[in-house]
């Protein structure tokens, strides 16, 4: 036989996994870039909480590393897959599909998540005082519910229904600015 049935065909080139695909398999975003927005947004909050809401002379390191690894590692990744299957299961932009979206959005997904994120930032920060974090969680989680609400509703509302699918997740990052500025001061306030 002739040598080059001996070697191995080449090898076609890598394609990159994407962990959403939506309207007819598009590529919305790369996993990487997904956690990589999200754990951004989420320092760049804790960095505005610290210094401007509570006027800290001196950075908290771990904190900071804390808010914005959980960003990466939880929030973007969860974020995202919840994003892709709202628009699985609730296809379509009628008035009637884009309140279902919101409605699970911010009455199952919200009160659920919210906490569970308050949650692991505070027992990373200090796993030694756990059984306090679930305490101190189960008081704060319900003004913090109410706040996301109140950011979260309308801008969700106009997120479904005006803005494009494959933006949906830019504009939401763009609110999370707000929040997660929120959220690191609501985490932190009783720490």
């Amino acid at each position: 036989a002739p040598l080059s049935t001996k070697v191995p065909p080449p090898t076609p080139p890598a394609r990159p996994v994407f962990f959403v695909r939506l309207l007819h398999g598009r590529r919305v975003c790369r996993l990487g870039s997904q956690a990589t927005t999200s754990a951004a947004l989420s320092g760049v909050g804790d960095l505005a909480c610290q210094g401007v809401i509570e006027k800290r002379e001196h950075l908290d390191g771990r904190r900071l590393l804390t808010f914005t690894a959980l960003g990466g590692f939880l929030v973007g990744p969860t974020l995202h897959g919840w994003y892709a299957w709202l628009h699985r299961a609730i296809p379509g932009s009628t008035a009637g599909s884009v309140l279902q979206r919101l409605a699970l959005d911010q009455g199952v997904f919200a009160p659920i998540f919210t906490p569970s994120f308050m949650f692991a930032v505070r027992v990373l920060e200090r796993p030694q005082e756990a059984p306090r974090a679930l305490a101190s969680v189960a008081d704060d989680w319900w003004p913090a519910v109410t706040a996301n609400w109140k950011l979260w509703i309308p801008a969700q509302l106009v997120n479904f229904a005006i803005v494009p699918l494959h933006f949906q997740v830019l504009f939401a990052n763009g609110v999370a600015l707000v929040w997660n500025t929120y959220l690191s001061h609501i985490t932190h306030r009783l720490a």
